[in-house]
């Protein structure tokens, strides 16, 4: 059993199967428990996004590949901005007398989401940032979202570290 779970740990594609996870997961409470997302969730999305290709693309390169490196520091910026969206959310929910979001980002992702076609389903919502009721194991979904960086992260710098 320890060797199995050893080699799903060693398997170069984890950290990005970790942020496929945490993208189904937001596309099924999105579209079967009908949770809205925001505007700082959708900036979220694009970063988990983001972060899931980069981090696939440092997967499939090969270990003497130049270009490992590059992918991964291309991560650590993606995870950076998720993590500054998900700390904003976090901040807007812990800070009811706050308001909402930034003025003019609900403008600002409507005009991204028109711009590409077909990503409507992926990306369109229209939930208030500040509203606190959409929770899983009483964590707010932009703490998960930030744990789910984090640790695509940490994987595969693990990984990078064993290699």
């Amino acid at each position: 059993m320890m060797r199995i779970v050893t080699q799903m740990l060693n398997h170069r594609l984890l950290p990005a199967g970790v942020m496929l996870a945490s993208l189904l997961g937001a596309l099924l409470l999105q579209h079967l428990l009908n949770w809205l997302p925001c505007p700082l969730c959708i900036i979220q999305r694009l970063s988990a996004i983001a972060l899931f290709v980069l981090l696939l693309g440092w997967g499939l390169t090969p270990k003497a590949s130049r270009a490992k490196p590059v992918w991964l520091m291309g991560a650590g910026l993606a995870t950076a901005a998720g993590l500054a969206a998900a700390g904003a959310h976090l901040w807007i929910l812990w800070q009811p007398d706050t308001g909402s979001c930034a003025p003019g980002l609900a403008r600002w992702v409507g005009q991204l989401v028109d711009s590409m076609p077909g990503s409507e389903w992926l990306l369109e919502g229209a939930g208030a940032c500040e509203d606190a009721r959409y929770a899983l194991l009483g964590l707010p979904l932009p703490a998960w979202s930030a744990m789910a960086h984090v640790a695509a992260l940490t994987c595969a710098l693990v990984q990078r570290k064993r290699s």
